[in-house]
């Protein structure tokens, strides 16, 4: 009886003491990563990773690994396929945005946060804050470099580890996402946006792309509601003005409500006056109403200065010179780049003008004169060479 009580009494001490170690683990973890929120406060992202990294350097706690997994995807400063990052302290007057544009490569270091999530829920399944994580990965594979890119990564083991984080907006948001690209599935994307957005009614996001299949489906009432509330709650212009955008739409082609219409519209055009695509929709819209044609040349002009502002200056502008085209009133189109070659300062814009007109006037002496002065302009210009023999074999054509 002596050795078994003295037994019992050992193993006790034991469960005690790993108790205790348990506890203090915890309690460490618990302070360190304080003491890293505190950090990551004052911009020292660097700082931060390094003191989680000691702390856990095998990635084996997953709270640990959440917060390493949110600064290197939000707070990087070189980013390589979110799988390579380099992070940095912020100096007094610094930006991440700053920093990035001028970064050049420093201490580079692999953190593979999809890898590292899968291999924790491996033993941790259905961890909400792990699939909260792993959701997150890809939320910034989709936003920080685009479609193709995420879609290469989204495995299908992905898909439904996403499909088990019912605890996540944004989960849930990504997994409306996959579905969007087939009408046929639209109500599986909206049934996914809905539960995004109950579980965080401030993902705007979401709520855009909830108004886009709701109006899809028929419900434009409830579209317009959701698209309402991503324009109110966006702060960046180019999403405002295209939440704007798309309820201008619905009330144009969808409500017959040409007065809503145009009021949105015009808030889209407001919101984002860098919008190629907003200005066309509006010129559009006013080259339909009889009554508005001093209006859509005023908005031509307007949207043709965004076109030859924009990145995309030869698409851009013929995207607003084909409003006019589509609309039958390529007069007006040939009578403002008639002005435009009168005010235009820049070879490149001056070619563009000339080009135009040689489209859009009956072939004859006036249009070829056109085509000869735009290959002028190009020249000066120095535009690529296979652009500017096409312009010189579309003349000896014209010429024959």
């Amino acid at each position: 009886m002596k050795n078994t009580s003295f037994v019992v009494r050992c193993c006790m001490v034991a469960v005690l003491m790993v108790s205790a170690m348990g506890a203090a683990q915890a309690q460490s973890e618990r302070a360190t990563l304080k003491k890293a929120e505190g950090l990551v406060a004052q911009r020292q992202y660097a700082s931060a990773f390094a003191m989680l990294d000691e702390l856990d350097p095998a990635n084996d706690r997953p709270a640990v690994l959440a917060m390493k997994a949110d600064i290197v995807l939000h707070y990087f400063a070189q980013s390589m396929n979110h799988m390579i990052f380099s992070l940095v302290d912020l100096k007094k007057g610094e930006s991440l945005d700053s920093v990035r544009r001028n970064f050049e490569m420093g201490d580079a270091f692999a953190f593979d946060v999809d890898s590292l999530s899968r291999r924790l829920l491996a033993a941790h399944p259905g961890d909400q804050s792990l699939l909260a994580t792993h959701a997150a990965y890809h939320k910034a594979l989709l936003d920080d470099y685009g479609d193709d890119l995420w879609m290469t990564y989204l495995a299908p083991e992905c898909k439904a580890l996403l499909q088990q984080a019912t605890e996540s907006a944004d989960a849930c948001s990504q997994m409306g996402y996959l579905y969007t690209s087939d009408e046929a599935t639209a109500d599986s994307a909206a049934y996914y946006f809905r539960r995004a957005v109950a579980l965080q009614d401030t993902l705007w996001e979401a709520h855009y792309n909830l108004g886009v299949m709701e109006y899809q489906l028929g419900h434009n009432d409830k579209a317009l509601a959701h698209l309402e509330r991503a324009w109110k709650g966006y702060r960046v212009p180019r999403l405002k003005g295209d939440a704007a955008r798309v309820m201008a739409i619905i009330y144009d082609q969808a409500l017959n409500n040409a007065a809503k219409a145009e009021r949105y519209y015009r808030q889209a055009v407001a919101d984002d006056s860098t919008d190629v695509t907003s200005w066309g929709f509006l010129l559009d819209f006013l080259l339909r109403q009889p009554s508005a044609q001093d209006d859509a040349l005023h908005v031509l002009r307007s949207g043709w200065h965004a076109a030859v502002q924009s990145d995309d200056l030869f698409d851009e502008t013929g995207y607003i010179i084909g409003r006019c085209v589509k609309n039958e009133k390529g007069s007006m189109a040939i009578a403002f780049l008639q002005s435009r070659c009168n005010e235009a300062k820049e070879d490149f814009e001056l070619g563009i003008c000339h080009l135009y007109l040689f489209q859009l006037m009956e072939r004859g002496g006036e249009a070829v004169a056109h085509l000869r002065k735009a290959i002028e302009c190009f020249e000066r210009d120095e535009a690529p060479k296979d652009f500017l023999k096409w312009l010189r074999d579309t003349l000896e054509e014209v010429e024959k």
